[in-house]
């Protein structure tokens, strides 16, 4: 229970800023994809987001939340901490039942110190990877109490959480051949359940044999690295040094806001170093734990695979346990070890990473998208049917033309006839298009977007913002062939700029091509007064 209590202080300590957090990326598309169909349809092998099939913890999760607390960041936010305080509870139980009280602190503090639970927890789409590490766990502490019906529901729940989960038969068997000492006959008989499980799901699953053939593409956004680099990344991975932390300017005051849930770990590990432990790790144990660290290591080297550091969370399982029975001897050594992981965690995470799933990578996309629905619902509470919006001078990572862009203003307006993209995507709207607005947004550092608006406006002569949004907006429209618009927004900008001939000839050209060939003259008249030299 004590345990227990410290799981909970913790998350609130740590992960307290995440529940304040938007939807990101992913979390859009799913929402999306969840609002156009009920829960049977969802759970069909069809419309495959990225080409996985996880109908439990993508699609049942996210229809289950939306459906219970509406379309909200925060209930996800919190399914999702109390998600990772029921994997850190199985855990650390675990732990217990087969290396000691002891052993189970110090692997459940250095499981918990990992800085890659925070790329899980920053967005809603990382549930994925906690059911299906929650269902892994309740899968051993099953096989390992003989319950192999519960052992296999928990299985098929993993194996349609994630796919990685497909580990967990072989990690179980050599649980109970090394650990519980059974003769290999009698585990495999008792495993034999969850090795059904996994063969029905392989067979079934809709894109596992294109996955590992090689044959589904990868994202155009992911960078896939070779089998040693990931392996190395992995293996760092446990001590927060997946990559060198170098926090950026504010990564100092992540670590003070740190110290409260790193003073409790540290109290926990003391306390635990204090007390009196009879309990003696088996050698098997180690070695089972060595094993489970080195098998769940295996998916991540698959082909295609993009690597993310959360990804090497259920290795990370098998790591710290094998650590914590090593230590459960030398406790002061375990903490001093446990702490140093736990400092360098909130620098890692604010290290800079142009990576998927790095917490700062995570972290930064949290902020422009914030800031970008605060822009926009400010200037427009509500928009029109078949509104298209277009953007310019979008920050590196925000994902804009991507599949999940779309569904963003989907999810924030409650309307699938709006369109969005970048400012060289649009395009006139064809004769058989339903009309509607198009609007355009600039964006303005640190966090805002201002709308460059079309058609009638005061001019700015003064502001020189304003004139090169207008002017590079209206060289948009001419590259589309949308030559009026074109025309109105270099008419605004030559209203600013009375004297400035190359504007004026680009306005004639503009109207020429408009058919407004009169005016067209005209401005072409001024423009050659304008270029004529001045008499001296």
């Amino acid at each position: 229970m004590w345990l227990l209590a410290a799981i909970v202080a913790y998350a609130a300590l740590r992960f307290g800023p995440v529940l304040r957090l938007p939807f990101l990326f992913d979390d859009y598309t799913i929402l999306e994809k969840v609002r156009r169909h009920s829960l049977p349809e969802l759970w069909a092998p069809r419309e495959l987001l990225y080409g996985w099939y996880r109908p439990w913890s993508r699609e049942t999760h996210f229809w289950a939340l939306s459906h219970a607390f509406g379309i909200r960041p925060l209930p996800f936010h919190v399914a999702s901490v109390v998600l990772w305080m029921a994997c850190m509870v199985a855990f650390a139980s675990l732990a217990r039942r087969v290396a000691g009280e002891r052993a189970a602190v110090i692997a459940a503090c250095g499981l918990g110190a990992m800085s890659a639970w925070t790329g899980t927890l920053l967005w809603a789409a990382g549930a994925q990877e906690l059911w299906m590490m929650l269902f892994a766990l309740l899968a051993l502490h099953a096989l390992l109490s003989r319950r192999g019906g519960l052992a296999a529901l928990a299985l098929a729940g993993a194996l349609l959480s994630k796919e990685t989960a497909c580990v967990v038969p072989l990690v179980g068997f050599l649980a109970m051949w090394w650990v519980q000492r059974e003769r290999i006959g009698a585990a495999l008989r008792r495993v034999a359940p969850l090795l059904v499980v996994t063969a029905v799901w392989a067979v079934l699953h809709p894109t596992l044999r294109m996955r590992l053939g090689g044959q589904l593409t990868v994202s155009e956004v992911a960078v896939t690295e070779p089998a040693p680099v990931i392996a190395l990344r992995t293996a760092l991975s446990f001590a927060n040094l997946e990559r060198v932390p170098r926090p950026d300017l504010g990564g100092w005051d992540a670590l003070l806001w740190a110290i409260p849930a790193l003073l409790l770990l540290a109290a926990v590990l003391a306390w635990n170093a204090s007390r009196a432990d009879s309990a003696t790790p088996s050698r098997g144990v180690v070695a089972w734990a060595a094993c489970w660290a080195a098998i769940a290591a295996a998916p991540l080297l698959a082909p295609g695979i993009v690597w993310a550091s959360y990804y090497a969370l259920l290795t990370g399982c098998g790591v710290w346990l094998a650590v914590g029975a090593l230590l459960a001897a030398r406790p002061r050594i375990a903490t001093g070890l446990v702490v140093a992981v736990a400092v360098i965690g909130p620098m890692q995470e604010r290290t800079p990473a142009w990576e998927w799933g790095a917490p700062s990578f995570l972290a930064r996309a949290a902020y422009f998208t914030q800031g970008l629905e605060h822009s926009l619902r400010a200037a427009h509470p509500t928009l029109a049917p078949q509104t298209r919006l277009y953007f310019a001078d979008v920050p590196q990572g925000l994902g804009v033309g991507q599949a999940w862009f779309a569904p963003v203003f989907h999810v924030w307006y409650r309307d699938t006839t709006l369109t969005a993209g970048v400012w060289s995507d649009y395009h006139l709207r064809a004769a058989d298009e339903p009309a509607g607005d198009d609007l355009f947004f600039q964006f303005t550092p640190p966090d805002a977007w201002t709308e460059v608006r079309l058609g009638a406006e005061t001019p700015r002569p003064n502001d020189a913002e304003w004139l090169d949004a207008h002017r590079r907006l209206a060289v948009q429209l001419g590259l589309a062939g949308d030559w009026a618009r074109a025309a109105g927004e270099l008419e605004k900008v030559a209203a600013a700029r009375p004297g400035d001939a190359e504007l004026a000839a680009n306005l004639a050209y503009a109207m020429q091509q408009a058919g407004d060939v009169q005016r067209a003259r005209a401005w072409q008249a001024r423009a050659d007064s304008l270029a004529q030299p001045i008499p001296r």
